[in-house]
């Protein structure tokens, strides 16, 4: 594997770093109303900021795709998990109990499987190519189940 560093990579891996420490710090007060559910809406920020920051230091476009892959299916879960936390803190338990969760993740989970099979139907993107401009960055053209992803977010 190639890398290269760039201020990007910086601010993303901080960022991945000061999601991981706020992660912590929550869980440290177990029994404040919505602790589980924020610290797994910071810890899918914290993987999307590192998996971000991996793709700006990828060089290779396959390996670029690969990580894109991984902080897109954490941005389509993350408005799920915010509801999910706003509920739970605000003490509106009733929405946020374990049967409704399975109906809150169907989007999150189709978004899931479409990334990861973007080749065969280009739903997510179109294409995708390194930018000639700008080094190690790429251009997605957009499919149509991105702006549905983007919609529900």
């Amino acid at each position: 594997m190639v890398w290269a560093g760039t201020p990007h990579v910086g601010i993303s891996l901080a960022a991945a770093l000061i999601a991981a420490i706020c992660a912590f710090i929550i869980s440290r007060r177990p029994k404040t109303a919505g602790v589980r559910s924020s610290i797994a809406l910071v810890v899918a920020i914290a993987i999307a900021s590192l998996a971000a920051g991996l793709e700006y230091a990828s060089v290779d476009l396959g390996q670029k795709v690969f990580w894109a892959k991984i902080e897109y299916i954490d941005l389509i879960t993350i408005p799920t998990l915010f509801l999910i936390f706003s509920l739970d803190f605000s003490l509106r338990l009733g929405w946020s109990k374990r049967r409704y969760i399975p109906w809150l993740s169907i989007l999150p989970v189709l978004g899931f499987i479409v990334t990861l099979t973007n080749e065969s139907h280009h739903w997510i993107w179109q294409r995708i190519s390194l930018n000639p401009l700008e080094p190690h960055t790429i251009l997605f053209s957009n499919g149509f189940g991105y702006y549905i992803f983007f919609g529900y977010g």
